[in-house]
């Protein structure tokens, strides 16, 4: 009798834990981020007053809207060692024209830059609108307006990133 039991109860239930299983990595499949390497240069003399320059180099991370299931916001990343910046554009993926952020460094504190921060990035690979669920790489080479919350701090940056899984 339980020989019988077990028979008709272990096949849904093996099913079950199999459909349990591929959930969480059917979810995640659909995020879509890259992750890389980058530098922030040419800093205007604004930057430089506030002791910015050469060719800092960072950690990226992409994570461009309308993707996969990564919403409307478009989320661009730089991490080092003893700080970080973000950018975050409400709305769409960057592109040519300048597009209002809302900017976040850390360091030694945690701050907000100022309203008008913008991104504008000039080249793109592969080309604006073209990021999918199934691309590999971007590269971007853009400007930044209001660098490091700093008003009027104009600097460049380039960005290398492959897709990985998110962690």
């Amino acid at each position: 009798m339980l020989k019988k039991l077990f028979r008709h109860v272990s096949a849904p239930l093996g099913a079950l834990t199999l459909a349990a299983a591929l959930v969480p990595a059917a979810a995640q499949a659909q995020r879509v981020e890259f992750y890389g390497f980058g530098y922030v240069y040419n800093f205007n003399a604004t930057c430089m007053e506030y002791g910015w320059s050469g060719r800092p180099e960072f950690n990226v991370r992409f994570r461009p809207g309308g993707v996969g299931d990564n919403g409307s916001q478009t989320n661009l990343s730089f991490y080092r060692n003893f700080g970080s910046f973000a950018v975050q554009l409400a709305e769409g993926n960057f592109d040519r024209e300048w597009r209002t952020v809302s900017g976040t460094s850390s360091g030694g504190s945690f701050y907000m830059w100022p309203e008008d921060s913008a991104v504008r990035v000039q080249t793109q690979s592969p080309r604006f609108g073209r990021i999918r669920a199934g691309t590999n790489q971007v590269r971007m080479v853009g400007r930044i307006h209001n660098y490091d919350g700093i008003q009027d701090c104009d600097a460049s940056f380039e960005a290398t990133m492959i897709q990985r899984p998110p962690t």
